[in-house]
């Protein structure tokens, strides 16, 4: 398929790794990947109360991204995708990309290796919007050397959302800090998801406790195991290093 890949824009100025990663599967599944700078979906402004210049920054993206040819919308990012599906007046398919590469293209890596155990972390939008469950699972489960092990209350929210990290700071630093301990729990090296928002605030508090848990989005966590992006071109080495 031809497939616009949709950056968000925490990622594209924050986590550039993860949409590198986003492009490299999409290219390895077999698809052709095109891109344009573009803007941002409206969901930053929308969920602070700012629905008309929400939706105004929503339709001038949609231009953009009408502008060049493809089959479908992918994002890395099931909180973006949500709110374009439910805000969006789109012409093509949108997906999360887990959704994309197991829903609709049927795919799981080959020759993938990841000598690592993990924990997987539900993101809200993943979950209660998009019904996004078994995907990431059964991808994840493809890779050898991988073991997942499961969290206890893995269907807790990390306490993000957003500007609610924000408003309600306290609330949104015990729900983190309960997170992350379940995460502990498991003994996992690392912690994967579809949502690098979620990314934001737990990696964030974890360094703040001290522990010793890194964080890879879903994308990245596939390039690297099927050698498509180096350890040291990820977006937490990329943010401490500037």
């Amino acid at each position: 398929m031809k497939v616009f890949l949709f950056v968000p824009c925490f990622i594209n100025h924050l986590y550039p790794s993860v949409g590198l990663a986003t492009w490299r599967v999409l290219e390895r599944a077999g698809n052709f990947v095109v891109y344009k700078p573009h803007g941002c979906c409206g969901q930053p402004a929308y969920n602070a109360g700012w629905e008309e210049p929400a939706l105004i920054t929503a339709r001038n993206t949609q231009v953009i991204i009408s502008e060049e040819e493809h089959d479908v919308v992918v994002v890395p990012s099931a909180s973006c995708t949500a709110f374009m599906k439910k805000h969006w007046e789109h012409k093509k398919p949108i997906y999360e990309l887990t959704q994309f590469l197991v829903d609709v293209l049927g795919w799981v890596p080959e020759n993938a290796y990841f000598p690592a155990k993990v924990t997987y972390h539900d993101s809200c939008s993943a979950l209660r919007d998009l019904n996004i469950s078994y995907q990431p699972r059964q991808l994840l489960k493809s890779i050898d050397g991988l073991g997942l092990v499961e969290m206890s209350h893995r269907d807790r929210c990390c306490g993000f959302g957003g500007t609610f990290s924000v408003k309600f700071t306290d609330v949104s630093v015990a729900m983190g800090q309960f997170k992350l301990r379940e995460a502990l729990k498991t003994k996992a090296q690392f912690v994967v998801s579809t949502d690098q928002s979620c990314f934001m605030h737990l990696e964030s508090l974890s360094e703040a406790l001290g522990y010793s848990l890194r964080f890879l989005h879903i994308a990245e966590i596939l390039a690297l195991s099927l050698n498509l992006l180096k350890d040291e071109d990820l977006a937490e080495f990329q943010w401490r290093e500037g």
